[in-house]
């Protein structure tokens, strides 16, 4: 029985989806002829995936991606925000200092931690059960009893908490320098995630989680410097003005917009609705 096969048209690529080669899978075993590179060096060689821009991405460049001084305050934004600063005061250089001194005290606790869970992990592979502390020999217990491979269980769980330790410490005490490449390189030079993340040391879901972190501080910053109509507080006396205006032609949109009140409040104060007047 032969199997049926529908052949379908290429579809074009959008956005950010890879550049595709049609022959870059035909005849592999003479592309590297003759160059003196074979195919045992890849490992070797560093690889740079740049994602084809020709058509644009899915989302826009924001504003202060593409501005030095929008930039700088957001990288501080986001500084004041994973070091929890409350003292906003000053200017961007002393708010960096601050934020500076805050890293290497953040980055020196998770240090202490790292050292412990590492003096873990080599009593507990080494069978040295003595030097564990009372709470991981407790949890190390208790693993036993759940499962039966609580060594196991345990070294696997240690591996984990040693290793996103190790990467939080990376990045607390390079954090102003790791904010600002990858801003650049995301947006400016139009790198994806897994490249960015392969030049600074990082995995691509981090790099997402910083740039959605900052667009958030962004629209944040943007929402609470917006300037707002000051509120008009109508009184008896503006209320017969206005329905002196609407008895005399003047539409109710323009009435709102002499006022700077809505539309339903003056339609209230025409038909009597709001203050009315008191026998």
């Amino acid at each position: 029985m032969n199997p049926r096969v529908t052949w379908l048209p290429p579809q074009q690529q959008t956005r950010s989806a890879p550049r595709f080669d049609r022959t870059q899978f035909d005849s592999q075993s003479r592309s590297l002829k003759g160059r003196g590179v074979d195919y045992a060096d890849l490992q070797h060689l560093s690889v740079l995936r740049v994602a084809d821009l020709r058509n644009g991405r899915r989302l826009e460049a924001p504003v202060w991606a593409m501005r030095d001084e929008l930039l700088r305050v957001v990288v501080v934004r986001c500084l004041e925000n994973r070091f929890m600063l409350s003292n906003r005061q000053g200017t961007l250089r002393e708010r960096l200092d601050r934020c500076r001194a805050a890293a290497k005290r953040h980055a020196a606790a998770k240090r202490k931690h790292l050292d412990a869970h590492i003096q873990q992990l080599r009593a507990l592979s080494q069978n040295q059960l003595a030097s564990l502390s009372e709470r991981n020999y407790e949890k190390l217990f208790l693993e036993s009893l759940r499962s039966g491979n609580g060594a196991a269980a345990r070294l696997n769980a240690l591996e984990n908490h040693i290793r996103n330790l190790d990467g939080d410490v990376f990045v607390t005490e390079r954090a102003p320098e790791l904010l600002a490449a990858i801003f650049y390189s995301y947006y400016r030079l139009g790198l994806n995630s897994p490249t960015v993340g392969e030049q600074l040391g990082l995995s691509a879901p981090q790099v997402r989680q910083i740039i959605f972190r900052a667009n958030r501080i962004s629209r944040k910053e943007e929402s609470q410097t917006v300037t707002h109509k000051p509120r008009v507080w109508l009184t008896r006396a503006k209320a017969e003005e206005i329905r002196a205006l609407c008895a005399s032609g003047m539409s109710w949109e323009e009435i709102a917009a002499k006022f700077s009140i809505s539309r339903e409040t003056v339609r209230r104060i025409v038909q009597g609705k709001t203050w009315r007047h008191r026998e």
